[in-house]
């Protein structure tokens, strides 16, 4: 890595290199595995929705509980935190990687903030839609 920073950069202080090369993995952990969560949010999401659609009487995707639900969150949290664990454990068996369980932690913090951006916009979207509905079906004054 120093190498090539240094091959584009020129003259670089090797502690710095080394500390944003740091940086880029553990924000990689974040990333990563936040969008594996992501992925097992949708599936259980859209599995959900395949399920249950031909037998609704109304629209999908009026409800908050169409759009998120907190079990679907939770399996996707904890089976992100378990393939990280996972993935730790392989890696201490492999003799040029170090494995630590503190990045178990920023995996499933990744986790965790993707499904908290997931609910904050499916509430709104409801909200949204709701008021949506509501000035819809409202009478206008000037009719």
């Amino acid at each position: 890595m120093y190498r090539v920073a240094q091959a584009i950069f020129g003259r670089i202080d090797p502690a710095f290199v080394f500390a944003v090369d740091r940086i880029l993995r553990k924000c990689g952990h974040i990333v990563g595995y936040a969008i594996l969560s992501l992925l097992v949010f949708l599936a259980l999401k859209y599995t959900h929705r395949d399920r249950l659609r031909p037998w609704l009487r109304r629209p999908w995707g009026i409800f908050l509980r169409d759009i998120w639900q907190l079990e679907w969150a939770a399996t996707a949290v904890l089976f992100t935190a378990v393939t990280g664990a996972f993935d730790e454990i392989h890696q201490s068996f492999i003799p040029s990687r170090t494995s630590s369980w503190h990045d178990v932690a920023l995996d499933t913090a990744g986790a965790l903030v993707i499904q908290l951006l997931l609910y904050f916009r499916a509430s709104h979207l409801t909200s949204l839609q709701s008021e949506h509905l509501v000035e819809k079906h409202e009478p206008s004054l000037t009719q």
